[in-house]
């Protein structure tokens, strides 16, 4: 019993962590997105939402 209550609490806390790190990751990308639209070289977003150049590539590739 004790077992699974300690298993239960460690998946709610990796499943809550992967939430906000794919929220996080979709907010940079919006935010990516916006400079873009703004005029901003991919150097100038690279630096600004930390994303690197494979992934603006493949952002803006849509």
């Amino acid at each position: 019993e004790e077992g699974r209550k300690e298993g239960l609490q460690e998946g709610l806390q990796e499943g809550r962590q992967e939430g906000r790190q794919e929220g996080a990751a979709e907010k940079a990308q919006t935010i990516a997105r916006q400079l873009r639209n703004m005029g901003m070289t991919p150097e100038q977003i690279e630096q600004a939402t930390g994303l690197s150049g494979a992934e603006l590539k493949k952002l803006f590739a849509d």
